[in-house]
């Protein structure tokens, strides 16, 4: 049975590592998504060296392959939030639906949502993992240890939620 896993993180470049190491040790396949913030903040924290490394353009908010593990989504805006790169297979279900729908299939209750949000509005990368009940523990503990803060996970079959949200 699937479970669900979310962390956020204080730079792109600790979700980066998180999510090539939880690849590389096919913890979770295809169903890693991440969500990071594209604002003047973001764009000096995440140095236009580090862009030009990761985008090949130097442009902020353009995320790269994550060496075959993530596909990108255009930047779109998030209510509330503001501008946002996504990728992974939620991406497109964020940018048709919003926060709110693109989540509730995956358990989030609205406290979750709210964390979500939260994070990003405090510049943070948000990480959303679908995996294994076996493979869980040690996704959850590799997100863990390159710095994601809050890491939770849930079986999302379990705590369907229902967020009056549009």
């Amino acid at each position: 049975m699937k479970k669900v896993i979310t962390a956020s993180f204080k730079s792109l470049e600790q979700a980066e590592r998180a999510i090539d190491l939880i690849g590389n040790a096919r913890l979770a396949n295809s169903y890693v998504s991440l969500i990071c913030p594209v604002n003047p903040y973001t764009t000096k924290k995440f140095n236009e060296e580090y862009a030009e490394e990761i985008t090949g353009t130097g442009e902020i908010g353009i995320l790269h392959d994550f060496h075959g593990v993530l596909v990108e989504m255009p930047l779109f805006e998030i209510p509330e939030i503001g501008k946002v790169a996504t990728a992974g297979p939620i991406a497109g279900d964020l940018a048709k639906k919003g926060l709110y729908k693109a989540l509730l299939p995956l358990g989030f209750t609205e406290n979750k949502i709210k964390k979500i949000k939260k994070a990003l509005k405090q510049n943070e990368v948000v990480v959303i993992i679908e995996t294994e009940e076996e493979k869980v523990n040690e996704a959850a503990n590799i997100l863990a240890d390159f710095g994601g803060r809050q890491v939770e996970k849930w079986n999302p079959h379990l705590e369907r939620a229902s967020i009056p949200h549009g």
